[in-house]
């Protein structure tokens, strides 16, 4: 994995944040979905993992839970993956876990200016969709935006 330096990361946020201004849309209130971190809460494993708080919120539910503890800078990796596949066409859907549990966020790209997401709970006796949202994906992008940022920061 190549390290940034903090300029490095500055300039990509800038040029990303740039790019996805064109995503705006007026949403009614309550349909904002975004990722969260916790900085201060990061530790690490004497195997080197980075665990921490990381949590979605859609409105005011939090999932899996309000603080939850996982393996945050691998969870974020995967979703600026997920992200760009949505934003530059290369997928019409995608699935980020969590690694702790049986935790699941599904996002459709319905088009350019709305998406749809699900936050599931899928164990070994079925799968159940939790709930469900439309929500422009803007909001979203900024917040992985600056989850990556706080944790390039921490880290």
């Amino acid at each position: 994995m190549r390290k940034l330096t903090r300029s490095r990361a500055g300039e990509g946020s800038a040029k990303q944040h740039h790019r996805f201004d064109k995503l705006k849309i007026q949403m009614p209130a309550g349909t904002d979905f975004v990722l969260r971190v916790q900085p201060g809460s990061l530790t690490r494993s004497r195997h080197g993992s980075i665990c921490g708080q990381i949590w979605c919120e859609s409105g005011t539910l939090a999932f899996p839970a309000l603080q939850w503890n996982d393996f945050s800078v691998r969870v974020v990796r995967w979703w600026l993956e997920a992200a760009v596949g949505l934003v530059d066409g290369r997928k019409r859907k995608a699935e980020v876990n969590f690694m702790d549990g049986p935790y699941v966020v599904r996002v459709f790209a319905k088009c350019r200016e709305l998406w749809q997401g699900e936050f599931v709970e899928s164990r070994v006796v079925g799968t159940k969709v939790i709930h469900q949202f439309d929500f422009a994906p803007d909001p979203l992008i900024r917040s992985l935006i600056a989850c990556s940022d706080d944790l390039l920061q921490e880290c």
